[in-house]
């Protein structure tokens, strides 16, 4: 009878190291309430079953295990292969507790051995429940591969106990088994502490792939924040029509370029105007003048490296700006650029008439950006002059 009480007790215990191992249908207080009323209902069926006579592992089995584990269920919000896995094991270290007091005491013969074996392995068991609670919880909500065969493992061994404690007469009318099912105990934890590596490994290999996810989602956004901010930029600072940038951009390079003009002479700038636009609107219409307008940009593309500054700085304005660029280099450029305005109207009609001015300062007593381009500029308007008056 007092050996039935602790075992009683026991099983209560198992109970609650059980609702602190998983996620819990409702908030603890009432699922420890449902489960040790539960328990002691349980409890009492068992105390009943032994003393009539039921053998103690068909007892444990039909008034202890099976009603507790739909019990358990019902309490626990995930069920599934990690609910039987946790269930199977908790029950398994329970066991083995068991087993361990069930050989002190074949070997003392004193009952209060028994006891106190019973109470401080249950007292370690609590420890390292506390101990591994909150990354196990952890583990079962993220890990969701992997649990089919530990549960598997985890419930052959937990009947592989029963058998060993109840079958065919109970573990403590066979002393001389004690020393087989104590090494069947070193196995099964020591099988149980590779399963924790496992678990841990499962549990890295699920962080990388959530990690990696998460590694190509910022990718992702950061390409789309990207894109967007090429987008704004273009928006702001490119010119729709020719693809060159545009008059904002142009102003807000001025600035830069007065805070250290110096440094960017030697220089030159050349401004050019695409001559007779509005007849050419108004007689042929505004996409022909359009495609003027692009044919002119087409045309600066076409001559110039890239490291060039080219503006479209206002509807048929152009500017081109040459910063660290000799005067031999901006001279080169300029017939570069005529050159290309005539090859272009070898092949095309109608025809590109540009007026085009450009000035260039030095090192030694360079001029301002601005007088820079305002020379540039007079001289492009005095070629419109002249081309004007030659027609």
């Amino acid at each position: 009878m007092p050996e039935t009480i602790v075992n009683i007790v026991a099983c209560l215990s198992s109970a609650i190291l059980y609702l602190l191992l998983t996620d819990l249908r409702y908030d603890m207080r009432r699922s420890l309430a449902v489960g040790m009323g539960g328990c002691l209902v349980l409890s009492g069926f068992f105390g009943y079953a032994m003393m009539s006579g039921v053998p103690v592992a068909v007892a444990t089995a039909v008034t202890m295990t099976l009603p507790s584990l739909l019990m358990m269920r019902v309490l626990s919000k995930s069920g599934g292969w990690p609910f039987l896995f946790t269930f199977c094991t908790v029950d398994i270290f329970v066991l083995v507790v068991y087993f361990i007091a069930q050989a002190a005491f074949a070997v003392s013969g004193v009952f209060l051995l028994y006891v106190f074996c019973m109470v401080g392995g249950h007292a370690l068991l609590y420890t390292l429940v506390f101990h591994i609670r909150t990354p196990y919880l952890r583990v079962q909500r993220s890990l969701k591969s992997g649990w089919n065969s530990l549960a598997l493992a985890s419930a052959f061994f937990y009947i592989m106990f029963y058998l060993l404690a109840g079958y065919p007469v109970p573990l403590s009318e066979r002393p001389e088994y004690i020393p087989t099912v104590l090494f069947f105990c070193v196995i099964v934890l020591a099988v149980y502490m590779v399963v924790a590596q496992l678990i841990k490994q499962l549990k890295m290999a699920n962080d990388y792939r959530k990690d990696e996810r998460l590694l190509r989602t910022q990718l992702d956004l950061k390409s789309s924040q990207l894109e967007v901010q090429q987008l704004y930029y273009r928006l702001a600072y490119v010119d729709t029509m020719t693809g060159l940038k545009n008059r904002t951009a142009f102003e807000e390079r001025k600035l830069e370029l007065e805070r250290d003009w110096k440094s960017r002479c030697p220089a030159a700038c050349i401004c050019l105007d695409l001559n007779n636009l509005k007849q050419t609107n108004d007689r042929l219409g505004h996409l022909v003048g359009d495609k003027l307008i692009q044919a002119g940009a087409s045309v600066l593309r076409s001559v110039l490296s890239g490291l060039e500054e080219v503006y479209r700085i206002g509807g048929d304005e152009f500017l081109v700006l040459l910063c660290n660029t000799t005067g031999e280099q901006a001279d080169r450029i300029y017939r570069q650029i005529l050159n290309a305005v005539e090859h272009y109207n070898e092949r095309h009609i109608p025809k590109i008439d540009i007026a085009i001015g450009m000035e260039k300062t030095n090192t030694d007593d360079p001029v301002s950006f601005d007088e820079l381009f305002d020379l540039a500029d007079k001289k492009m308007y005095e070629n419109k002059k002249m081309e004007k008056c030659g027609s």
